[in-house]
């Protein structure tokens, strides 16, 4: 019954990409449940749904000077191409879900380990809920009719498992995009998935070029020891970037240079990818070598480009993760995909004070604020390395809302410092105080060989010295924990780093064993206790049997 949990959950949030892998899975599943689901997804698919958007002509980015400073300017078309769309309604997006595999409304789950599941832009829709858009699913093929409500279409990393794109499809798509439509358009590295062959009638009609190539980094531009996680910090003069400082990317390709507005650094490159006759002899990845080869382009490479055509726009997104539900809380990737919305959409771009709404926690979830040093290139929660927190921060998604920044979260419940060398840096350190002056916040401080005695001095932590420690307050022992209460009445704790590290914790696509299932429990227990919501279990939400 363990691998029932990953069969059932597709299928509730996107019925008609998720039938045919249940039909193979009949075997396993009682037959009232089958037949019960099988019904509620016939019924899904019968629903009328509409959507799509497209932009072409051609813009003139270029890769900014080293020098040159990110635009400030709020977004803004010209008169020629303002757009027909915008009205006083609220903004539509519509997510395709015929030619990809696309869940809108599941988060990451206690229980779900499913990788496609995880990386699903559920949190990318519920951020735009939170700022007024209607959203929904295209699960029927494009047309012009499914599209007269529509102002922003996107399309996330279609798979060519799934129906190609019809000329009628094609057809309509381009007409939205010309009459002021627009469409984000989420790629990836290489040609997984052999999504360049489902988009290529597509982007020809739109002249847009595809890349077989994967994003690679040296230091300090990667994320990990890996060449394929990267941060990215070149940026063109342009509203889809405007205050962005960093975004972060899993493994991500590279889109069309001559729109592009976020770069690699000149030292990174484009990794060719491989893919043999039929597509045989390897994952559907079709990974390179990561190796810098001789006939392989240099950076600066474009990861995300920004297109116009007539009255429409375009934006194309070169990785899913960096608006995956594991991801998209990763430094300003939300932010990005906020400016994106609304730029391709030609809707008038929020205000600082609105657009805050877009970062509200998700429904019934606990804010985490997971301290990341962006600006001096350093990554824990962002790196997969053995003694990194990648896995934390997965496991944290399922069970919270994590958000991995250096900048102030005020809204946080809690923040957890991943190294207590964070402390060293002055301006850290002043972030951190601010977040304890209030007494509703604590601190969570993963500690090399944290002290064991039960009444721990204060001094026996040299990075304590830094807070004001209540000393008429006991220090409290939990096991291998120990909390002091700080003058403000905020808390801090002080955890086994270890125990927090990939080494210790599964990846989040894994599915657990009943000791590593147990072991991810036990550390959230000590935040239930102190506060942090619960959520409900994928087991829990289906009723399914524990082995």
């Amino acid at each position: 019954m363990r691998n029932l949990r990953n069969l059932l959950l597709p299928l509730a949030a996107s019925p008609l990409s998720s039938l045919a892998s249940l039909l193979l899975a009949a075997p396993l599943l009682p037959r009232p449940l089958l037949v019960t689901v099988l019904l509620i997804a016939s019924l899904q698919t019968s629903l009328q749904t509409t959507s799509s958007f497209f932009a072409t002509q051609a813009c003139t980015c270029q890769p900014p000077s080293p020098s040159a400073p990110n635009s400030t300017q709020p977004a803004q078309a010209s008169p020629s191409q303002a757009s027909s769309h915008p009205t006083t309604r609220q903004p539509r997006a519509r997510f395709d879900a015929i030619h990809s595999h696309t869940w809108i409304d599941t988060p990451p789950t206690p229980g779900l380990n499913d990788y496609h599941l995880l990386s699903s832009p559920s949190r990318a829709a519920s951020t735009l809920r939170s700022l007024g858009w209607q959203i929904d699913l295209q699960l029927t093929p494009w047309s012009r009719e499914s599209l007269t409500d529509v102002d922003l279409i996107v399309l996330n990393l279609v798979s060519a498992d799934l129906p190609p794109f019809l000329v009628s499809e094609i057809e309509a798509i381009e007409a939205f995009l010309r009459d002021g439509g627009g469409m984000i358009v989420i790629t990836d590295h290489t040609n997984c998935y052999f999504h360049h062959h489902v988009l290529g009638a597509l982007f020809a009609k739109l002249d847009i070029s595809l890349a077989n190539e994967t994003a690679c980094e040296r230091v300090p531009m990667k994320l990990a020891s890996g060449n394929g996680w990267i941060r990215i910090e070149s940026f063109s003069d342009h509203p889809i970037v405007q205050g962005i400082r960093t975004l972060g990317i899993q493994t991500g390709g590279i889109t069309d240079a001559r729109f592009g507005i976020a770069w690699t650094s000149p030292q990174g490159w484009g990794d060719l990818g491989r893919v043999p006759k039929y597509g045989e002899g390897q994952d559907v990845g079709f990974f390179g070598d990561f190796q810098q080869q001789p006939h392989e382009r240099v950076g600066p490479l474009p990861v995300l480009s920004a297109k116009s055509i007539n009255k429409g726009r375009i934006v194309l997104i070169a990785d899913q993760n960096a608006v995956g539900n594991m991801f998209i809380g990763y430094a300003d990737n939300r932010l990005m995909w906020i400016q994106a919305a609304y730029w391709a959409s030609s809707q008038k771009r929020p205000q600082a004070d609105e657009i805050q709404s877009g970062f509200a926690p998700d429904p019934d979830r606990t804010l985490i604020w997971c301290f990341e040093p962006i600006s001096q290139h350093k990554s824990y929660w962002g790196s997969t390395d053995a003694d990194r927190n990648y896995h934390a921060f997965g496991l944290l998604s399922k069970h919270a809302d994590p958000r991995a920044t250096d900048q102030a979260i005020p809204d946080a419940a809690w923040m957890i410092v991943p190294d207590p060398s964070i402390f060293d840096d002055p301006a850290y350190l002043k972030t951190i105080g601010g977040f304890l002056a209030d007494p509703k916040h604590q601190m969570l401080v993963l500690q090399p060989n944290p002290p064991t005695t039960p009444n721990t001095h204060p001094s026996s932590l040299d990075w304590l010295q830094y807070f004001e420690i209540d000393q008429n307050d006991q220090v409290v022992a939990v096991k291998e924990i120990r909390t002091w209460k700080t003058k403000s009445g905020s808390k801090i704790h002080v955890l086994p780093k270890s125990d927090w590290e990939n080494r210790a914790i599964a990846t989040p696509y894994k599915i657990r064993s009943d000791e590593e299932e147990t072991r991810d429990l036990q550390r959230m227990e000590f935040l239930w206790e102190h506060g942090m919501s619960r959520i409900g279990s994928l087991d829990a939400q289906f009723n399914i049997p524990k082995d």
